[in-house]
């Protein structure tokens, strides 16, 4: 498939987080209680957001290629994900927090889309 601008610059900037997250993650404790691993966590999650983008707009134009039972499933597991955090820190709900804003913003998409946008022909 051909990777569009948007597709390029996604990627490079989700890789760049993933390097500084590594990076980060050895620095010692930091001002206003920052330490590395709050620094890469947050990196991480920010490099999974933008590396959602390209398939945020392949949703937005294609609403029919995803499985919506898939989806739909996958965001209701999410909450799942969010009640298992023990305790509210930013390390520990980064990440559920993270995969419920993707999941549901996907969800969104698709069937938001799909309301407005007619079935693809079938030959």
């Amino acid at each position: 498939s051909h990777w569009t601008a948007v597709d390029k610059w996604c990627t490079a900037i989700a890789l760049l987080g993933i390097v500084l997250w590594q990076i980060v993650d050895r620095l010692p404790e930091m001002p206003f209680g920052l330490n590395g691993v709050m620094i890469g966590v947050g990196l991480a999650q920010v490099s999974g957001l933008i590396g959602t983008v390209p398939m945020w707009k392949h949703v937005w134009n294609n609403p029919y290629d995803e499985s919506s039972h898939a989806w739909t499933i996958w965001a209701w597991s999410t909450i799942g994900g969010l009640l298992a955090v023990s305790e509210w820190t930013f390390v520990n709900a980064a990440a559920p927090v993270t995969f419920f804003i993707i999941e549901w913003n996907t969800c969104w998409i698709m069937f938001y889309r799909r309301k407005t946008t007619p079935p693809p022909k079938t030959s």
